[in-house]
């Protein structure tokens, strides 16, 4: 085991399968990007930078206009310089070396010194450190540096717990490198979404490459169509759907390429979760045949959400009545019913009604919820609302099916009464008479009937009178 001097401090070198530091060189925007294991509550984490380089003019130098993202939160934390003056990017203002909080979030930083002396070696150090104030997922720092001067060596040091992981990256921001970049996509579960592969950023063009796509978690989406240009195919073992594709150019691109659209991808999503989109560099030329490197590779994110619940939203008419009576409900959500799944609850003992937009009639007094259950193609939505509706009783009242239409039209009646009945007669308006509570009557005739009904309710004579309450045409 060896030990890392990172300015005054020492720490001890260990493998760690869990943390790796990249790139192993660094040229212009190009960000140092470090990945670390899932984090516990009270952990301890230190990510710790030191430059060194040799200046050629005498002045201000280090690191300037530089940034680091820290996705978690440390509690105590620190943000502190160990060789070299720290300064806010923001404010511009000194940041003192004292414990503190460090929130998950971008910091700008910039670490100075006043160099006097031409071809001296000089060493800048800072670093972020503390213990995590809650659990993280695993996840990656990223650390955007500027120079000056512009080349030199960083020294990348980080420590999760017990485990210790230093890198020793040349960079040169002189030089700018052509970038391979994966977008962003984001889909639903069993939809397709679309992206590309591009390569720009090439001032000596391009000829021929080969480069390997693929999903870090293949469950939840994978490639099920890819476009390519004219000369580029993809290999034998690219067998679609897939989550890892390689794809080859076997003809050169005509005249400089400045930016070069390496494949089109068309996903889709298997499961709801995010799978990094990764692109490993298996050979990369220019126009005169000659190997391109560095490059910048940026991986994209493919992010799986899951469907939007159905809405649930109706109405009903009437919401108050006197029973017997009727409410039609209608379905209001937005979302085609087709291919939607119907639950109606009427809260009276009745049969749940499985259609969008039903007709229920309530024959017992009281407030009753109503509730909508939707089904999706993959989970479902309820919607209940309270004591909706409010059906009143009465000594005596009574309804029909149907109340207009052409002659001749039977009518179905039904009758309630709030207490038992000695005995029961309708008067359908048309001349006609009925002794049942329950009957059918035929309208032969066109016309507009008041229909009465009338009850005999212990030594009471009850009625209930409907106006006009028949039209037949």
């Amino acid at each position: 085991m060896g030990l890392i001097v990172l300015g005054v401090i020492l720490l001890p070198v260990v493998s760690s399968a869990d943390i790796t530091i990249s790139p192993d060189s660094l040229y212009k925007n190009m960000p140092v990007t470090i990945s670390y294991p899932a984090l516990s509550s009270g952990e301890q984490i230190l990510v710790g930078f030191d430059a060194g380089f040799t200046p050629q003019t005498t002045g201000i130098q280090g690191l300037t206009a530089s940034s680091i993202v820290v996705p978690f939160s440390l509690n105590p934390g620190t943000i502190t310089s160990v060789e070299g003056v720290l300064f806010n990017n923001s404010t511009q203002l000194f940041v003192s070396d004292t414990n503190g909080t460090v929130d998950a979030g971008t910091y700008g930083v910039r670490v100075l010194k006043a160099v006097s002396t031409i071809g001296t070696p000089v060493n800048l150090s800072w670093m972020v450190g503390g213990y995590t104030s809650g659990s993280a997922s695993a996840g990656q720092i990223t650390f955007t540096p500027s120079f000056t001067p512009k080349a030199g060596v960083l020294n990348v040091t980080v420590r999760v717990g017990e485990d210790t992981l230093s890198k020793l990256i040349p960079y040169d921001q002189s030089i700018a490198a052509p970038a391979i970049t994966s977008n962003d996509i984001s889909l639903v579960k069993g939809q397709s979404g679309y992206g590309n592969v591009s390569i720009s950023g090439l001032t000596t063009g391009l000829s021929l490459y080969n480069l390997t796509i693929g999903l870090k978690a293949g469950s939840v989406g994978n490639f099920t169509n890819v476009s390519t240009p004219s000369g580029v195919k993809l290999e034998s073992n690219s067998t679609l759907p897939a989550s890892v594709l390689t794809l080859n150019a076997t003809a050169s691109m005509s005249g400089d390429v400045t930016l070069a659209k390496a494949l089109n991808i068309t996903f889709q999503g298997l499961a709801v979760g995010t799978s990094p989109i990764n692109v490993t560099i298996n050979s990369l030329k220019d126009k005169n045949g000659v190997v391109i490197n560095p490059v910048l590779v940026t991986n994209g994110t493919l992010t799986v959400n899951a469907p939007p619940l159905p809405g649930a939203e109706f109405t009903g008419t009437p919401t108050t009545g006197i029973i017997p009576f009727n409410v039609s409900f209608l379905y209001t959500s937005p979302d085609n019913p087709n291919g939607l799944k119907f639950n109606w609850s009427f809260d009276d003992g009745s049969v749940n009604a499985t259609n969008s937009s039903p007709t229920h009639t309530y024959w017992i007094a009281g407030s009753h919820d109503v509730a909508l259950t939707v089904q999706g193609a993959t989970d479902n939505n309820t919607k209940v609302r309270p004591d909706y509706i409010n059906a009143r009783q009465v000594p005596v009242w009574f309804m029909g099916n149907v109340t207009s239409g052409s002659a001749p039209l039977s009518v179905s009646f039904n009758g309630s009464t709030n207490d038992l009945m000695g005995s029961w007669v309708y008067y359908f308006g048309d001349g006609g008479v009925g002794y049942e509570q329950n009957m059918t009557h035929k309208y032969d005739a066109p016309g507009v009937y008041t229909v009465r009904a009338q009850a005999m309710i212990g030594n009471a004579r009850n009625s209930a009178v409907r106006n006009q309450y028949i039209t037949v045409w």
